[in-house]
């Protein structure tokens, strides 16, 4: 994501993908046609935000983003069950 990448100047930048807790009822996952949690980029330089975009989707049945989350971004989980979701479908993969 070129957008992104500009706004990184220091050791001190930290991404986070936040994942909220409400259903958007207009996107549906490509894979299972569930309705998808929609996701949240946010960047960091120390206390400054940088950048701010929801950019992402998350599926609970899946398991899944619906693109590539962003890289080295911390994830959160505003629901916990999401998390246990999420972390069993990448130890699939492994």
């Amino acid at each position: 994501m070129e957008i992104v990448q500009n706004f990184i100047r220091s050791e001190n930048v930290n991404k986070k993908l936040i994942i909220l807790n409400k259903k958007d009822l207009e996107m549906k996952c490509s894979i299972c046609n569930e309705h998808l949690y929609p996701t949240k980029l946010e960047i960091w330089d120390g206390d400054i935000l940088n950048f701010s975009d929801y950019n992402n989707y998350f599926c609970d049945n899946c398991g899944l983003f619906e693109y590539e989350p962003e890289e080295d971004a911390e994830i959160y989980f505003n629901n916990l069950n999401h998390q246990d979701i999420y972390l069993e479908q990448l130890s699939s993969f492994y």
